[in-house]
């Protein structure tokens, strides 16, 4: 038993030893070429094109479904409330 044991150790620090190993901070570090960047005014708020149209757009958004998803949660649980409703009874004709 003690036997497999040490074995299994031996194994396992021979897998762990051929495992990449990482900086000194334990973060790895990349280090991207001038090509690789998204955009030139990724970061840059004031340099987008229809700026105001697309925030108000994006902020109009954003309200209205902050709005519209409440008041259907709402009435959806109110009707669940209800019930299902008993159909009203025809009334005879009368000649």
């Amino acid at each position: 038993m003690e036997r497999n044991l040490l074995q299994f150790v031996s194994m396992a620090r021979k897998v762990f030893d051929k495992a990449p190993v990482l900086h000194q901070q334990g973060r790895r570090e990349f280090h991207y070429s001038n090509d690789y960047i998204h955009a030139p005014t990724m970061y840059n708020i004031t340099a987008i094109k229809n700026r105001k149209l697309k925030f108000g757009v994006a902020v109009f958004g954003g309200v209205a479904v902050g709005i519209i998803v409440p008041m259907y949660a709402y009435c959806l649980q109110q009707n669940r409330a209800k019930g299902p409703q008993p159909e009203p009874e025809e009334e005879p004709e009368e000649d």
